[in-house]
């Protein structure tokens, strides 16, 4: 790692906890349980802040609120929260150290707090056990920033005054870009805000889990409570399977064994010794204890190893059930997502038709208004437009009939002025002529004539302008007329027009309402139909319960009649039946009575007779043991003649052959060719057991020697081994002696040995307790 890096990293975080020094603690925290209480009154959303927010008080606050407390007004309260030492505003390691490091820690607490449901809300956001990968961590911050840190700084900005800003300085923020903290907000009051959040979504998420596992066991209630068959409800009894613990015993064998051998040791100086009774019974139990150790061990891991078996085919198949039921909900979900798909995107297209018919509608009726507007302002224009123009035209007609009246009158004028010059040129031809003296009759006549001629057309000019006077002012009062009529027609047609131009808007306003009437009708229409399709469904189930429930009532009713019924009877059964009870009773008692005697007296019977059997058994087993005794005596007398025999006959060979070795060794040779078939000895091993008991009998007298003639004794004195008992031997089965030398046995031998075993074989086998050998290790 670069130590620049780890510098920067070092001198990053001093610097951020310098900062939460100097912001001091939040107001959150300063906040006092009335304060949050009539916070939550008032109905803001505010919730207890962390379990930091619940640490009491230290001892030193307490002690030191009771001194302000007692000081009354000679002291000056330092302002504390309920947070120890911890005073609102600027916290210095120099002046007040103790608040300083208890500010530092609840910061890094509430930091180690955040970091932790901050994975724990990644993992179950995304639905993973673990963030591993730099991927899972890119989306988990993606998803954070998304949903929990961009409502907590927009909330916080808020309450600061500056929403709007911040909120449009963060629209411009890419997904992949860290968002900005809101100015003049604190890293611990960010952090506290986000940590909160987190502990409402997880509490949302345990509730909502809550709230599915009771839903999911009122399903199982009643299912199982609407079931009709009587069987066991186990599905209520299921619980999950616990984690297998498999505790295999281990017994002290090594301390039990040695324990118990040193139970009955005996120390001599240096040296314990013990018996070999004891040593084979701590052996045997040792080997029993190893045996059955081994056996719970095996039975032990042999049941583990099945239970996990089991657990993990169980297992197994609820996860394949899981499996195959998730492909099923996931078939149908995609199924029916398709369909939605199909059906939204149908809604979709039939609502952009929808849309753009009415756009279109919309746009014809605005051209149509837009027409109508255009029209009514050429209207307006041209009916403001109209007085003008018949002003116009008026002063216009007015100023030609002026314009004519001035010609008349200018026509009028200059014939005027040509009949003054006529009328003074004939004045001035005159009286050149009355000069010149040239004037005649002739003369004087035509200019006469010619002025009476000019008085007559002055005449006529004058009624003509007076007629063309007339003229004009009859064509201008038609002119006027004819204008009036128009302007008349013209307000009348517009009227009209403007009529029916208003009832054909009525007509299509009413045509649209009917329609939209009609569009309402039919929706209403479906809607109560479908309502009435879901009322006659509920109407049905509502039905089925009320038939299912009036079945069940009369099945219960029908029980209680048939068990009320079953009562009755057994009632009367009792009291119809009770004296016959009582005297079965009575007789079943006498028979008992009489029974029990029988029995007394049978068991008596059986008790005398099991003594006299006794008895009997003893007396047999006496003379048995007697005639046993007698036998064996018989038996023995045998051998001690037969011994004596053979020393005779030995006597009488060893005089006659020369003295050496070859008597003793002949002698030797008859004593070792014995039969000493029942002179077997019994290991040292298995002699101090007590699982082996040596049959034994009394011993019986041998004869007594005789002094004889010839300074002799006769029989001679000859020394026998102790005789051993003729019962079969638990120790010639599994232990063999060493081979010995034995002579022929002879018919008498093989006689004895037949008929001692004929009649001692029963006899020792009832007697003699079954000894076994103790199993070798």
């Amino acid at each position: 790692m670069d130590p620049h890096v780890v510098n920067g990293e070092i001198l990053g975080v001093s610097l951020l906890l310098e900062d939460v020094l100097q912001n001091g603690l939040p107001e959150l925290f300063s906040q006092q349980p009335d304060d949050l209480a009539a916070s939550g009154s008032t109905g803001q959303r505010s919730r207890p802040s962390t379990s930091t927010s619940r640490r009491p008080p230290s001892r030193h606050g307490d002690k030191q609120d009771s001194n302000e407390d007692e000081g009354g007004k000679t002291s000056v309260p330092v302002e504390t929260g309920p947070y120890g030492d911890i005073p609102k505003g600027v916290v210095s390691f120099s002046t007040n150290p103790q608040a300083a490091v208890k500010l530092i820690n609840l910061f890094l607490l509430v930091c180690s707090r955040l970091e932790l449901l901050k994975t724990d809300w990644g993992c179950r956001k995304l639905g993973v056990n673990e963030i591993a990968t730099s991927r899972l961590y890119r989306t988990m911050c993606k998803v954070y920033k998304i949903e929990i840190l961009q409502p907590v700084y927009q909330q916080v900005a808020v309450k600061m005054g500056q929403g709007q800003e911040y909120a449009a300085l963060g629209a411009l923020v890419n997904d992949d870009e860290p968002l900005s903290s809101p100015p003049g907000a604190t890293e611990m009051e960010l952090k506290v805000k986000q940590l909160i959040r987190l502990l409402e979504n997880l509490e949302c998420t345990m509730i909502y889990d809550v709230i599915r596992r009771i839903s999911r066991e009122h399903t199982l209630v009643v299912s199982e409570r609407g079931r009709d068959d009587a069987t066991l409800p186990t599905d209520l009894w299921k619980r999950p399977v616990m984690k297998e613990n498999c505790t295999i015993a281990k017994p002290h064998l090594v301390e039990n064994f040695i324990q118990d051998l040193m139970s009955e040791h005996t120390e001599k100086d240096e040296n314990v010794s013990f018996t070999r009774d004891h040593l084979d019974k701590c052996l045997v139990k040792l080997a029993s204890e190893t045996m059955l150790r081994e056996r719970n061990c095996f039975e032990s891991y042999a049941m583990y190893y099945e239970n996990l078996l089991r657990h993990q085919h169980q297992l197994l198949y609820m996860k394949e059930q899981e499996i195959k039921q998730h492909q099923d909900t996931i078939e149908a979900n995609s199924s029916a997502t398709i369909v939605d798909v199909h059906c939204q995107l149908a809604d979709r297209s039939h609502e952009q038709l929808l849309e753009i018919t009415a756009l279109r509608a919309k746009i014809a009726e605005m051209r149509e208004s837009l027409m109508n507007q255009e029209k009514e302002l050429r209207e307006r224009i041209k009916s403001d437009f109209a007085f003008l123009v018949q002003e116009l035209f008026s002063n216009c007609f007015s100023m030609k009939n002026s314009f004519e009246e001035f010609r008349l009158f200018l026509h009028d004028d200059v014939h005027e002025g040509l009949s003054d010059v006529r009328r003074k040129a004939v004045e001035d031809m005159k009286k050149l002529r009355e000069k010149s003296g040239t004037l005649k009759e002739e003369s004087e006549a035509a200019s006469k004539q010619v002025l009476a001629k000019s008085e007559q057309i002055r005449k006529f000019q004058e009624e003509n302008k007076y007629l063309g006077q007339l003229f004009l002012k009859i064509k201008t009062m038609n002119n006027w007329k004819r204008t009036r009529l128009f302007i008349r027609y013209h307000d009348s047609v517009e009227s009209l027009r403007d009529e029916a131009d208003k009832a054909k808007r009525e007509c299509l306003g009413v045509k649209k309402i009917a329609e939209e009437k009609e569009i309402l009708f039919k929706q209403e229409q479906a809607a109560l139909r479908k309502a009435l399709s879901e009322v006659e469904r509920e109407c049905q189930k509502l039905r089925k319960k009320l038939q299912y429930e009036q079945k069940t009532k009369l099945q219960k009713m029908h029980a209680q009649m048939q068990e009320a019924h079953s009562m009755r009877q057994l009632e009367l059964a009792k009291s119809t039946n009770i004296d016959k009870l009582i005297a079965d009773l009575e007789e079943k008692e006498l028979q008992l009575r009489l029974l029990t005697q029988n029995l007394d007296r049978d068991q008596r019977r059986n008790l005398f007779a099991q003594e006299q059997s006794k008895k009997a058994l003893k007396q047999m087993m006496q003379q048995l043991d007697h005639e046993r005794n007698l036998k064996l005596g018989a038996f023995e007398r045998v051998e001690d003649l037969q011994r004596q025999i053979y020393e005779y006959e030995q006597h009488l060979t060893s005089g006659f052959s020369r003295p050496g070795s070859g008597a003793g060794s002949r002698s030797a040779s008859r004593t070792d060719k014995r039969p000493l078939s029942s002179y077997r000895t019994v290991p040292d091993t298995y002699a101090a057991s007590p699982l082996f008991v040596p049959s034994t009998r009394p011993s019986k007298p041998v004869n007594v020697v005789q002094p004889v003639a010839g300074g002799g004794f006769w029989p001679p004195p000859v020394v026998f081994p102790q005789r051993q008992a003729t019962t079969p031997d638990p120790v010639s089965s599994s232990y063999s002696p060493p081979p010995k030398i034995q002579r022929p046995k002879t018919h008498t031998g093989r006689l004895r040995g037949k008929i001692s075993d004929s009649l001692l074989g029963d006899v020792e086998s009832d007697d003699l307790p079954d000894t076994r050998l103790p199993p070798t290790f």
